[in-house]
């Protein structure tokens, strides 16, 4: 028997070639009332979605690409970071299990295995007044592949990083589905503080200097953690602490 929390991919729709499981995803919510926890998910998207409005690029075959419904209105609006973040423990916990070290999450949620990006995550939320209606979280991994295009940044796959090209890419799922579900569900217990620990111990370059630019101009500080509200705490070079939404900074690898 299934864990009662286990509802993430119970209902799954699945696609051999979609423009996008997110606009997929948002178009099913306009028309019909799906169950929390349908899974849209795709061989290829022609349109994958990923931040700041790029595309997420992906080959046929290869590649887990997701979006997940839920319908998070135990959580404030001024809490809906907190999705981000286990969603993003539960895609690093897959990862992991794979027999993969060194894997980390890159604020705000991409998945990082030592300086190389293995997943990209995008929330759309839908908010009605002060109720968290509607979440749709896209979650692309790399998977199989081995190459991609030069004029992305610092890709990788778990292929790359050990895992055996024999395994089949649909025998995954079941194991992605019961991650997010055991984090959702860490979520809907409202467990912040454990939430918060596992993310800021799971951090891409913690304590550590990062290089960054805001409003154009380049910078460097101690990367400290992420607070409660989302936003990334560093520590420059005169020790005074700084922070910044998502959006505000941007990142340099």
């Amino acid at each position: 028997m299934l864990p009662s929390y286990n509802i993430i991919g119970k209902n799954r729709l699945h696609f051999e070639t979609i423009d996008s499981t997110n606009d997929f995803a948002l178009e099913l919510l306009s028309k019909t009332n799906p169950i929390e926890g349908t899974v849209v998910t795709a061989d290829f998207q022609s349109m994958g979605k990923g931040q700041y409005g790029r595309v997420w690029q992906g080959m046929a075959h290869q590649n887990i690409a997701a979006s997940v419904i839920l319908y998070p209105n135990f959580l404030l609006p001024s809490e809906q970071f907190y999705l981000s973040k286990a969603i993003a423990l539960g895609v690093k916990n897959f990862v992991e299990k794979r027999g993969i070290s060194g894997v980390t999450v890159k604020w705000p949620n991409d998945i990082y295995i030592e300086n190389k990006k293995t997943s990209g995550i995008l929330i759309q939320n839908i908010l009605t007044g002060n109720t968290y209606k509607v979440a749709i979280a896209g979650i692309g991994i790399n998977v199989l592949q081995s190459t991609f295009d030069p004029q992305i940044p610092n890709p990788t796959s778990l292929l790359l990083n050990g895992l055996s090209e024999k395994v089949l890419l649909e025998n995954l799922y079941e194991s992605f589905f019961h991650e997010l579900n055991l984090h959702y569900q860490l979520l809907k217990e409202r467990n912040f503080e454990l939430i918060d620990e596992l993310y800021n111990n799971a951090l891409w370059n913690k304590n550590q200097e990062v290089y960054f630019e805001v409003d154009g101009q380049k910078k460097s500080a101690e990367l400290l953690k992420v607070g409660v509200d989302g936003k990334l705490e560093l520590k420059d070079d005169f020790g005074r602490i700084v922070k910044y939404h998502h959006g505000e900074i941007k990142i340099l690898v």
